[in-house]
C-alpha cells in the first residue's frame, strides 16, 4: 500500500496514488532550544542521496515527511517528484520498479524523493537497492525506514547514511561546522588535540555527534575545489568508525587517530 494511512491519520495527511496528498501538518521537530527526540535529516544543502532510518515507521513516517515539507520545501500535494509507499514485503520486482523511477528526470528539474518502508525485504531487493545506491541519477533522495538494521547487508549500509534507533535528533544537524572545517584544516596531531576531550571522557554520544557531522561537511563538499582523491574512502571509513562506536568496548582513541591521517586536510 502507499504511505500506511494509519501511520499519517494523526498528521491529517491523505494519500493519493502514492503521492501525499492535502493538508500537510506542521513539522513535528520543536522548535529550536525544545527538547527532542526524534532523528534529523540535514538541512537540503547537505543532502544525501540516501538514508537507512531504522525505528517504528508508525512513528518516523509523518516527522519525515512533515520535516521534508518544512525544512526542505518539499511539494507532497500532486508532485510526481515525490513518491512515498509502504511494502509488506519488498521484493526483486519492487526493486525493478524503483530503479525505473529513479531513473526518470525530476518534473521541475529539481530533486526527487523516495520515501520506502517495508517490514521485511527479500535478498534480491537488497541487491538491486545496492545498484540503484551505487549510481544513483543525480538530485534523486531515498528515505528507507526499516524497524531494525540487523537484517540489512552491509554492503547496502556502506552506501547509504545510517540514523540509528537511537540517534538524538540534533546528531544529524551541522551544529559545529566552524569546529569541524577547523579539524579539516589542522595537521593530524592538531586534529587530535581538538577532539581530546571526547576521547579523553569516552563520550560516545559526543563521538557519534562528531562523526555525523563530519560525514556531512566531507559529502557536500567531495565534488567542489576541495575534493582530493581520497575523500570518498574517508566517507567509508566514517561508516566504519560508526560501526566500531555500536560495539560493546569502542577505543575512541584508536578511531579519531585513524580518521585524523586518513581524512583529507583542506586548504
Amino acid at each position: 500500500m502507499f504511505c500506511s494511512p494509519r501511520a499519517l491519520m494523526r498528521t491529517g495527511l491523505s494519500l493519493e496514488y502514492g503521492i501525499i496528498g492535502n493538508n500537510m501538518p506542521h513539522s513535528t521537530f520543536p522548535a529550536e532550544g525544545e527538547a527532542r527526540h526524534g532523528r534529523h535529516i540535514p538541512h537540503s544543502h547537505n543532502l544525501h542521496h540516501a538514508y537507512i532510518i531504522e525505528g517504528d515507521k508508525e512513528n518516523i513516517l509523518p516527522e519525515l515527511v512533515a520535516f521534508l515539507e518544512k525544512e526542505h520545501n518539499v511539494s507532497t500535494r500532486g508532485n510526481p517528484d515525490f513518491w512515498c509507499k509502504d511494502f509488506e514485503s519488498f521484493g526483486i520486482d519492487d526493486g525493478k520498479i524503483l530503479r525505473v523511477l529513479q531513473s526518470r528526470k525530476a518534473v521541475d528539474g529539481g530533486h526527487k524523493f523516495f520515501v520506502i518502508t517495508f517490514t521485511t525485504i527479500t535478498s534480491e531487493a537488497q541487491n538491486a537497492l545496492l545498484k540503484i545506491f551505487e549510481e544513483p541519477t543525480e538530485g534523486t533522495h531515498f528515505f528507507i525506514i526499516v524497524s531494525s538494521l540487523a537484517g540489512i547487508f552491509p554492503t547496502l549500509l556502506s552506501r547509504a547514511t545510517i540514523i540509528p534507533a537511537h540517534v538524538d535528533v540534533q546528531s544529524y544537524g551541522v551544529s559545529y561546522e566552524k569546529e569541524i572545517l577547523e579539524f579539516l584544516k589542522s595537521s593530524s596531531s592538531k586534529r587530535l588535540l581538538l577532539i581530546q576531550n571526547i576521547i579523553k571522557e569516552k563520550d560516545k554520544n559526543a563521538a557519534q555527534k562528531f562523526l555525523n557531522q563530519l560525514e556531512i561537511v566531507l559529502w557536500r563538499d567531495k565534488d567542489s575545489k576541495k575534493r582530493t582523491e581520497n575523500i570518498n574512502h574517508s566517507l567509508e571509513e566514517i561508516i566504519q568508525a560508526r560501526r566500531h562506536l555500536a560495539t560493546r568496548v569502542p577505543s575512541l582513541k584508536l578511531v579519531f587517530e585513524h580518521l585524523s591521517l586518513i581524512v583529507p586536510t583542506y586548504k
